[in-house]
């Protein structure tokens, strides 16, 4: 928000000037109707077609206001959007092994595309959630001054409750539209667990099982988004006539505290009680996104706190002197041992964390036995000695020369280190003690 400050406060002052320009209409509208009946008006103007003009010029205001700021507010969201991707973009190319465990690729493209949407949809949405209630006591402001007090106060008792239970409304969209993201990242795990194992799940023939796996995540998700549209629907109703309750509430009141009303009032009244119509007929859905967005930067913000592969600081061997940082830019420019396209490890000791051994296992069966089979794999999983969370793997003591422009296959048994070795170089796998001199950067191929 503190890079865009200043275009957001050039958005909430064309709201001030947009609500602020309805109201002189109403005022325009009581001196036109006074005209009419040849009453004199607040303006004191006896010329109709003057009164023509200051309607005009208010209402121009009011639409030129209201389209700049929605402009500024399109401009402003599309590029929280692209920020907002290229972060978690960025964030996903630095992930490390540990963090690439928690999220899949389905949760990652759910917050580059869905989550990512719905901060230019806030963005977009959000001046709403200024004018909606400005608009409301701009409207009760006028109508207490020009009319009756208690008019006034029971139109703002009436909207008092009304934005009560659409809060309440909407904490219970924000609840569902939680719920309904998880779903959704479920279901694009599964999709994308099966194209990644399309040849085993074509092999065993499991396509019906995977297909079942996938209508029952459907079936939900359609059910969680029916429940999540009623609600919307019953919010924006609610508030969509709420401006018809107002209007009646005030001049039910007015009429009853002074017995009668004259057209010119009852015209006026109505004017001044249209200054919130549209913009509380819009407030649900600037609600609704407001709730979106809170949930989106939630998910947003603990993927982005996720930890990363570090750059590691120099280390010396026990006589040595520092050498280059890891994978670092600064230190490939300062480096001046390691020539371009070399690699080199004197001494390296490498550690995995123990929370970062051993990937999430993805079993998939058929669906007719995969409750004979839950016990057996529970069993299976609980028999691996020692724990995970009390063991780590090791490359201790290793030496590596590479020279620039050698071609170098790593050969090895199952289990042997091969893929720990690589991930040593590339910098994801910790080094707790050794030299490592990287010449160059790494190309992924």
């Amino acid at each position: 928000m503190k890079t865009f400050r200043r275009q957001i406060t050039v958005v909430l002052v064309g709201c001030a000037v947009y609500v602020l320009a309805l109201g002189s209409q109403t005022y325009v509208t009581q001196a036109l109707l006074q005209f009419l009946n040849g009453e004199e008006n607040v303006f004191h103007i006896s010329s109709g077609y003057w009164l023509l003009v200051l309607m005009t010029v208010s209402s121009l205001v009011a639409v030129c206001a209201l389209n700049y700021l929605f402009f500024l507010a399109s401009r402003i969201g599309a590029n929280m959007r692209s920020l907002t991707m290229s972060l978690v973009y960025n964030k996903a190319l630095k992930l490390s092994s540990s963090a690439r465990q928690e999220y899949s690729t389905g949760e990652i493209l759910t917050l580059m595309s869905i989550d990512t949407e719905r901060v230019f949809t806030a963005m977009v949405q959000g001046p709403w959630l200024v004018m909606g209630p400005l608009a409301f006591v701009v409207s009760c402001v006028l109508i207490g001054m020009l009319f009756d007090f208690y008019a006034a106060l029971a139109g703002a008792v009436v909207l008092t409750a009304v934005m009560v239970a659409s809060i309440q409304q909407g904490d219970r969209i924000a609840e569902l539209q939680k719920k309904l993201l998880g779903v959704i990242d479920e279901r694009v795990k599964v999709t994308s667990e099966a194209l990644q194992g399309i040849r085993v799940m074509k092999f065993y023939a499991w396509e019906d099982s995977l297909a079942q796996r996938v209508e029952k995540l459907r079936v939900k998700e359609v059910s969680l988004l029916r429940q999540f549209h009623s609600y919307q629907v019953i919010n924006t109703v609610m508030l969509f006539i709420t401006p018809t309750f107002l209007s009646g509430a005030m001049l039910g009141v007015y009429v009853l505290i002074h017995h009668t009303i004259s057209i010119v009032e009852a015209f006026t009244l109505v004017a001044m009680v249209n200054i919130s119509r549209a913009a509380l007929n819009q407030l649900p859905l600037a609600i609704g996104g407001l709730s979106k967005v809170k949930i989106a930067y939630t998910r947003i913000d603990a993927f982005l706190m996720s930890s990363e592969v570090s750059t590691q600081p120099a280390l010396h061997s026990q006589s040595g002197e520092a050498n280059s940082l890891l994978l670092s830019a600064d230190a490939i420019n300062e480096s001046t041992k390691t020539s371009q396209g070399r690699i080199s490890i004197r001494g390296g000791d490498f550690e995995w964390p123990a929370n970062a051994i051993g990937a999430d296992i993805v079993v998939v069966t058929p669906a007719g036995v995969e409750k004979q089979h839950a016990g057996n794999r529970d069993n299976a999983l609980e028999d691996r000695t020692p724990p995970l969370n009390q063991q780590s793997f090791q490359l201790k003591k290793v030496n590596l020369e590479i020279e620039s422009g050698s071609l170098v296959m790593i050969v090895g048994k199952v289990g042997s280190g091969k893929s720990s070795l690589v991930n040593a170089i590339l910098g994801e796998m910790p080094r707790t003690s050794g030299v490592l001199e990287v010449g160059g950067r790494i190309a992924y191929v």
